[in-house]
């Protein structure tokens, strides 16, 4: 299987599930068919940034059983989510942004949230909230449109798999007045809803050089990620005369090893070169992530690898190690920067994948990253001192908030970190090239019978193309649609794929 026969198959793939979509006989089916289509796209990596084509032949397909929005939209602004959690970046971008405007704005939660906006004591965030993800997909569509129609800014911060809002956005602003937005937030994945926008706000150059490369017709203007910070009073403790312990973090699959870019074999080196190097791995699934395993057995005493632990347990573990290394070949986004505003010495390796602060600009090649951080501080302090400025404009709240809301007035903002941009744009998709299998998708939400029926239909088809893991999700899935099927007796047409 050469490398360019792989991308042929996700390709190959992507169109029968298209055709599906071409093919459905409802609506509820069809949307169906799309999400996965989304979950499968952005899985893959495929070479495909924005599903705007499907958006539109859906609404030319059953524009008869499509309601209009009302043309007289009366209240200002809305943010719309699909899923919203207590941890990651995602959820806490969409509040800090909803915190900008002049009057509290209203919150849409689309498919999923275990946050609770509603809490004793804590200041409120929106003014009206809307949760529509216990509603079926006819009735989420109803909703949504009903909703949208009543605003003139709407705001996205969606998931790949969200097409029913990419659809109810597309269609809710051919009432004229209506603007739509949309927050890059996973910018290096496929996702319905960009081309449906205005305005895409980046927050990377990653992001912005593949929307480019991709969809050259995408309308964007840089916000960047606000970084709460006392920026005049960023200083550091020397940490030259500490034992030399560093602490690095992230979701396991960052550090999985990809194109010859591999942090096991960079600490391979430097440990072995500096003998009072400690390091600490947290994320790591011990009897699977296999990369690791070569480095402890040469260093036990010296290398502990973890599993993921608690924010609490993390900061203690931040508190108790002299440096933070950044993950690699994936790294943490903001991770990194948010350590300098911190007050850590932060190491960071060259990768591919970045864009996303000024602070890259103290990232090294290989080990030397780790090795002049921790043998030359003054260096490195000094560097840092010169890029601290740049590193406000981009990530200081108040400049994130003037950009933000000159973007929503249609002002078109340059992006800072396109001058100091060396990254590649098209590094997933070489790395799912390189990979030479094709994945099923894990979903965030439960699948439809409808879903099911598809995926097992596509993996009976293409099976020799997928990965073992994908062999092991489709037994399960079997034994699932199975259960389903039980539980409710399906007619033919429900079960035709």
């Amino acid at each position: 299987m050469t490398k360019k026969n792989i991308v042929s198959v996700i390709e190959a793939i992507l169109l029968k599930i298209e055709l599906e979509i071409d093919n459905a006989s409802t609506q509820e089916k069809a949307i169906q068919f799309a999400s996965y289509y989304g979950l499968f796209a952005a899985c893959n990596f495929a070479p495909i940034y924005d599903g705007g084509h499907i958006e539109e032949k859906f609404l030319s397909h059953f524009r008869s059983d499509l309601p209009l929005p009302r043309a007289t939209p009366s209240k200002e602004c809305i943010h719309v989510i699909s899923r919203s959690y207590q941890a990651g970046g995602h959820t806490r971008l969409m509040e800090r942004l909803a915190g900008m405007h002049k009057n509290l704005p209203d919150l849409l939660i689309a498919c999923e949230s275990n946050v609770d906006y509603n809490q004793k004591g804590a200041p409120p965030l929106f003014n009206s909230i809307f949760d529509i993800s216990k509603v079926s997909s006819n009735g989420r569509f109803q909703a949504l449109l009903s909703i949208f129609s009543d605003y003139r800014k709407i705001i996205l911060h969606i998931h790949s798999d969200d097409f029913i809002t990419a659809i109810a956005a597309r269609l809710v602003k051919k009432n004229g007045i209506t603007k739509i937005y949309f927050v890059n937030h996973a910018d290096h994945l496929f996702s319905f809803g960009r081309s449906a926008a205005d305005c895409v706000l980046e927050v990377s150059a990653f992001g912005e050089a593949l929307g480019r490369a991709r969809c050259p017709g995408l309308n964007s203007s840089f916000i960047g990620i606000p970084l709460p910070a006392d920026w005049d009073s960023i200083d550091f403790q020397s940490q030259s005369s500490v034992r030399k312990s560093i602490l690095t973090s992230g979701s396991f699959w960052k550090f999985k090893p990809k194109l010859g870019f591999s942090l096991p074999a960079i600490m391979r080196n430097t440990l072995g070169s500096c003998s009072d190097i400690e390091l600490t791995v947290l994320g790591v699934r011990p009897f699977r992530d296999y990369w690791w395993w070569t480095l402890k057995i040469l260093y036990p005493a010296r290398v502990e690898l973890r599993r993921s632990v608690s924010f609490l347990e993390y900061k203690t573990l931040l508190n108790a190690h002299s440096f933070v290394l950044d993950s690699f070949p994936i790294i943490g986004g903001t991770a990194f920067p948010e350590a300098i505003i911190n007050g850590k010495i932060a190491l960071g390796i060259n990768s591919p994948v970045s864009g996303y602060s000024p602070a890259d600009q103290l990232r090294e090649v290989g080990g030397q990253a780790i090795k002049v951080a921790l043998f030359d501080e003054s260096a490195y302090k000094e560097r840092l001192r010169k890029i601290l400025k740049e590193m406000e404009l981009v990530h200081g709240v108040e400049y994130v908030k003037e950009r933000y809301l000159s973007s929503l007035a249609g002002h078109r903002n340059n992006n800072l970190l396109t001058a100091t941009f060396q990254g590649d744009p098209f590094f997933f998709e070489k790395c799912a090239s390189e990979f030479g299998r094709v994945s099923l998708p894990s979903s965030l939400r439960r699948k439809s019978i409808a879903e099911m029926s598809l995926e097992l239909s596509i993996f009976l088809t293409f099976a020799r193309y997928f990965s073992f893991g994908s062999l092991l999700k489709a037994i399960f899935n079997i034994l699932q649609l199975c259960f389903a099927i039980f539980k409710k007796p399906m007619t033919r047409e429900e079960l035709r794929v």
